[in-house]
């Protein structure tokens, strides 16, 4: 297969003769050569122009001139379907895609190209028919085996599906994707252990594969695991399982567009390859370097891959080329604070905020950071933003109620409390921190008292933990229940480590003397 300059074209619908693979005979003298149709150019990106431009005119002079042999004039029409697909003219790449294959029938590359076109566009059983075809030239194609494994499986022809899975599950780079497939056909078949195998020795060859916590969840529960399913269900997210296909990499080189390398850069950053996502917004950095957002996504894969030096100046440059840009901002505070650059974060959080006053993770970082250098009130301000905007989340009240508390306004801290309580019943957190509130409000009443240390034991019964056991004896001490607050607490005091932090060890033994000498707790928390 030789390397020729790769053409592009937009997508048209055009019909063409259905052919039979795999044949090893030279294709019909009167086999009719597919019109290359002049694509549209208005609105496309100058060098995504020029290469259609330039690449179209190739091909005709080489189909016109009737000098290139049969196999050039396959690989040509084969590496300008890839162009094809590599800018989504599918329909366009569809038809260099079979002839290619007309030309060079014995070639494994056009009809897989062909298969995958279809199975991404969701024509699966034409997908299968080319994926059978590159099997039928070469049976242990692992990749072909891969694809139609995948395929079946779309079309619910699950036990077909599954020696062709077996076949790939052998190779490296394809096995997670291989295993997910073959755990989807054991819960069809109702083994569920065998399921459960498959799909966790899917997530440990790919753990960022976070969407195979869902069926996993599933087949937990239906074997009556439910704490395990809970756990599963908990880590799931929208990342697929993916597999290494050096073909569809090749494909991912020839794109001259700046947006096709960023969705090659997404499309990595959804399968855990940040390595390759930093390479493609590379890419659209060099297609485009005007393109702002693609400096700012530069800028998030190199933080998390630990460059922050090198995200600074990328997220610097997105921000140079687009000041008002909201997340450009953002994403400039998070990579400061993660330099230890606390004023600097704040700064661009603000920024931020000047842009956007009601955004949720902004307003929870620049109150984070209130919060860390002890400015409770303005902390409790974007905080309370955040409480209007999702009332229903149980951190971002709890957060509010501890800046209440650093303003000295213990009462508002346990009345914050309770309305998220009122929302999030069974949060243990909430839970706690409503004992503690309670224990040190001279304003609650018995009832409160007493539902507070009903509480406390409940939560202590179920998960014994040393801050619910310190918040127990707290409200047992409001209880006037002195001798078992000392007690604990002496216990307590006695547990802890070496490691304590000294605000820890200074609360604990000053509840202690409270207790002692008959009095009821008056700090819920540290105050550090």
């Amino acid at each position: 297969m030789k390397v020729w300059t790769p053409v592009v074209a937009i997508a048209l619908c055009l019909v063409v003769t259905p052919i039979v693979w795999g044949s090893s005979e030279s294709p019909p003298a009167a086999s009719v050569t597919p019109e290359i149709p002049q694509p549209p150019l208005e609105g496309l990106e100058p060098a995504v122009r020029e290469l259609l431009t330039a690449t179209r005119e190739a091909l005709l002079a080489a189909v016109d001139g009737g000098t290139a042999s049969t196999e050039e004039l396959a690989d040509l029409y084969g590496h300008t379907g890839m162009v094809f697909h590599a800018h989504h003219s599918f329909e366009v790449a569809e038809v260099c895609y079979r002839r290619a294959s007309e030309l060079a029938a014995k070639e494994l590359s056009w009809p897989y190209y062909l298969g995958y076109l279809y199975q991404d566009t969701g024509r699966f059983g034409e997908a299968a028919s080319s994926y059978r075809a590159v099997l039928a030239l070469e049976p242990e194609d692992p990749l072909a085996n891969l694809r139609l494994g995948e395929v079946l499986l779309s079309l619910n022809e699950l036990l077909e599906a599954e020696p062709y899975l077996k076949v790939a599950a052998g190779v490296d780079g394809l096995q997670a994707a291989s295993e997910a497939g073959l755990g989807k056909i054991e819960m069809a078949k109702g083994n569920l252990e065998a399921a459960v195998q498959h799909y966790r020795r899917a997530l440990e060859l790919q753990p960022d594969a976070n969407q195979l916590h869902y069926p996993l969840s599933l087949a937990l529960r239906k074997l009556d695991r439910i704490e395990e399913a809970k756990a599963e269900i908990a880590k799931g997210g929208k990342a697929r399982v993916s597999a290494h296909d050096r073909r569809l990499t090749e494909i991912g080189t020839l794109t001259a567009s700046s947006e096709m390398f960023m969705t090659s850069g997404a499309r990595a950053i959804k399968a855990g390859k940040l390595d390759s996502a930093a390479t493609a917004f590379r890419g659209a950095i060099a297609a485009r370097p005007s393109n702002a957002r693609a400096h700012l996504n530069l800028a998030v894969v190199l933080r998390q891959l630990g460059d922050l030096e090198a995200a600074e100046r990328s997220a610097r440059k997105a921000l140079e080329l687009q000041p008002d840009y909201f997340f450009a901002h953002f994403n400039l505070g998070e990579i400061l604070e993660a330099r230890e650059d606390v004023a600097g974060a704040k700064a661009e959080y603000q920024e931020a905020l000047a842009i956007d006053s009601r955004h949720i993770k902004a307003n929870e970082r620049v109150a984070a950071l209130h919060m860390r250098a002890g400015e409770f009130e303005e902390a409790a301000k974007h905080y309370e933003v955040v409480v209007e905007l999702a009332p229903s989340l149980p951190t971002p009240r709890y957060l509010l109620a501890l800046a209440y508390v650093g303003v000295g306004e213990t009462q508002r801290a346990h009345e914050c409390v309770e309305e998220a309580l009122l929302v999030n019943p069974g949060d243990a957190r909430l839970q706690e921190a409503m004992v503690r509130l309670v224990a040190v409000d001279s304003s609650a009443n018995a009832s409160d008292i007493e539902r507070a240390l009903k509480v406390a034991i409940e939560q202590q019964k179920e998960t014994a933990s040393f801050g619910g056991a310190e918040a127990l004896a707290m409200v047992l001490a409001a209880a006037q229940r002195f001798d078992e607050a000392v007690r604990l607490q002496e216990r307590l005091i006695a547990q802890l480590p070496s490691s304590a932090r000294p605000a820890v060890v200074e609360l604990m033994q000053s509840n202690l003397r409270h207790y002692q000498a008959g009095e009821r707790a008056v700090i819920p928390w540290p105050e550090e």
